[in-house]
């Protein structure tokens, strides 16, 4: 991680210095204390309408953390394996959600995390993880970044999302998010 301090809002690294420190790592820039919220608003949207293959987030404590995320582009290069991923998220999840006490069939299943409404769950042959959900998925708004990309990253059927994923809830947010551009993605949920 690296951190700049800055003066104020108006204070700020270029573009691409910003892109050249977030290359290994994420940025943390740094304001005085109390900096007004609506500047620090104001800032987090410049900055990812001008970086948008970025994630760029209010981190608490007068910062903003800024962190390269997976491109759209290389989303939409591999649509078809991650709806294949996301076909099997919903429909373990939803085999979970419905037989979670039939001893028989999830014996290898345990309990590991608990998020109301999202609970994770581990299989302790495989190590696959898994969430259970609370409620049936019926749009990408109901999927858990962190957890879909556990899952990936936890599959032997998807190393080829493995490999880029590197932040479980930023990347995988971002796959989501591109997702919603794609027509046929609103098939999963039927």
């Amino acid at each position: 991680m690296k951190k700049i301090i800055c003066k104020n809002t108006f204070d700020l690294p270029s573009f691409k210095e910003i892109k050249n420190h977030t290359q290994e790592s994420h940025l943390v820039l740094q304001f005085p204390k109390n900096t007004i919220q609506t500047d620090i608003s104001n800032t987090i949207e410049n900055l990812q309408r001008e970086l948008s293959d970025y994630s760029v987030f209010y981190a608490g404590n007068d910062r903003i953390t800024v962190m390269k995320v997976i491109s759209k582009e290389n989303v939409l290069e591999n649509v078809e394996l991650i709806q294949k991923a996301l076909k099997d998220y919903i429909q373990l999840s939803e085999q979970l959600r419905q037989n979670v006490t039939d001893e028989k069939k999830w014996n290898n299943w345990e309990l590991t995390y608990e998020h109301f409404p999202h609970n994770r769950y581990e299989n302790l042959k495989t190590g696959q993880s898994a969430d259970f959900c609370g409620y049936k998925m019926t749009n990408l708004a109901d999927i858990d970044p962190y957890f879909f990309g556990e899952f990936i990253q936890t599959s032997t059927h998807y190393p080829e999302l493995s490999n880029i994923i590197k932040d479980r809830f930023h990347d995988t947010a971002r796959i989501l998010d591109a997702l919603t551009t794609t027509s046929e993605i609103n098939l999963l949920f039927k």
